[in-house]
């Protein structure tokens, strides 16, 4: 067998370093681990719950955790991660939190009365029609109740979204440069002076 060329040895090299820094991220999604590690995941005393949303209008094959990327029509499902809570009565506000001179203040966007969800999910629809933080409050049961509270924000956007792909471009960028300048080197031809 013989031996690869310098441009054959570089091209193979791009193409292992683009799988190694794509195929990392792609694996983390919702956590990359068991669902005990999940970032979708919450609890209510001794009940779990996972938190989905979804934006039809802006990107309606993702699914999003705690941060939804624009506003309007959203989606969200809270699904039941332990078969109880399918007889218990559960009850949601969503609340936007706001700064004020005071303080942290905030106001009820959304109200679902108690019910049971023998479906095993609750979902909701709503239309956040501007950017923020908002908290989930969750009271799960009749007599004994339990609360959760749950984070998430909508029509902003973290910058570690575009951590990934600044780092992809970067070393892509300088890699390309390198075997760029390598190439030429060994192409031109040596000058004596």
């Amino acid at each position: 067998m013989t031996p690869l060329s310098a441009p054959k040895r570089w091209g193979i090299g791009f193409i292992l370093l683009g799988a190694a820094i794509l195929i990392p991220p792609m694996s983390w999604a919702h956590g990359g681990t068991a669902i005990e590690k999940d970032e979708c995941r919450f609890r209510a005393g001794p009940y779990s719950f996972h938190f989905t949303g979804y934006q039809p209008e802006h990107n309606p094959q993702v699914s999003y955790c705690g941060e939804m990327p624009a506003t309007g029509r959203t989606i969200v499902v809270l699904d039941y991660l332990d078969r109880e809570l399918r007889e218990l009565p559960v009850e949601l506000s969503i609340m936007k939190r706001s700064e004020t001179d005071s303080g942290m203040n905030s106001q009820i966007v959304l109200h679902i009365p108690p019910a049971t969800y023998p479906s095993g999910s609750l979902s909701f629809e709503h239309n956040f029609d501007s950017p923020g933080e908002y908290v989930g409050i969750l009271t799960v049961g009749d007599d004994q109740k339990t609360q959760a509270r749950f984070e998430f924000a909508v029509g902003v956007t973290s910058y570690n979204v575009y951590t990934w792909p600044l780092v992809l471009v970067v070393a892509l960028g300088g890699l390309a440069t390198l075997f760029y300048i390598r190439f030429r080197k060994r192409q031109s031809p040596d000058v004596p002076s």
